[in-house]
């Protein structure tokens, strides 16, 4: 069933918006609707509202921005910061119902040459700001998806290794044009937890994580039963990497 949010209830949900920090006020929003999403950044005054979309994940900032008016998210773009704006502009033009428009850019790649020591000391800098960091994807200098591995394969590979020597060159991609029931098959019969999208050049854009198409794969159940069957997932794909 739909909630629809009466004008009471966003103004409650945007003063509480106003009185956290912003992860705080990130966790918040990204337990509402996203109807209610919209309508309390229409609430919020636009440098606050811009200073939030800045530090969500650019396909839920996305997802928002897509729902406003053009006038009023050009307004917000054009106040976020240059780098995440344009990562949030090139999500934005994918129509709804294709892999482009559910994938995120905030994925996790390594250069070819990199050694698996050198690897886990980005990995801790990078873990933080990544939307999953289950499989590390390998590209080259063109950004080219040239393989994947997984953190366990990363951990326990030799310091010296270079990740072209570890990494699975037969990787499972989708296209950013692909409709949406294709990511959630892809993702469901290889049991994934990320599917890389590239583009025509097999240049890496982002991922679709399992996260993002579970309505998909299991219709017409509550949030608790999806949580748990993303638990069950999570443990297969662990179980998957150790054999």
């Amino acid at each position: 069933m739909r909630i629809c949010w009466k004008p009471w209830d966003i103004k409650e949900r945007t003063d509480l918006i106003h009185t956290l920090d912003s992860q705080q006020a990130i966790d918040a929003l990204a337990e509402m609707e996203l109807e209610a999403q919209v309508e309390v950044i229409n609430q919020l005054d636009e440098d606050t509202a811009s200073d939030l979309l800045e530090d969500m994940p650019p396909d839920e900032a996305a997802d928002i921005l897509g729902e406003l008016s053009t006038e009023k998210s050009e307004i917000l773009l054009g106040l976020m910061e240059s780098e995440d704006a344009e990562d949030v502009r090139e999500l934005m033009k994918y129509e709804e119902n294709t892999a482009g428009a559910l994938m995120t850019t905030e994925y996790i790649g390594f250069p070819l040459y990199l050694t698996a020591e050198e690897a886990i000391n980005k990995l801790r800098e990078l873990a933080p700001e990544a939307e999953t960091i289950y499989y590390l994807f390998v590209v080259d200098e063109e950004e080219t998806l040239e393989g994947v591995l997984s953190l366990r394969e990363l951990i326990i590979a030799q310091p010296s290794t270079q990740l072209k020597d570890i990494m699975h060159k037969k990787v499972v991609k989708i296209h950013p044009l692909e409709n949406t029931e294709i990511a959630a098959d892809i993702i469901n019969k290889y049991g994934l937890l990320a599917l890389p999208v590239v583009d025509e050049n097999e240049k890496m854009l982002g991922i679709i994580t399992v996260d993002d198409v579970l309505e998909l794969l299991i219709p017409e159940r509550g949030k608790s039963e999806l949580d748990s069957w993303l638990v069950v997932r999570k443990r297969q794909a662990k179980r998957g990497q150790a054999e």
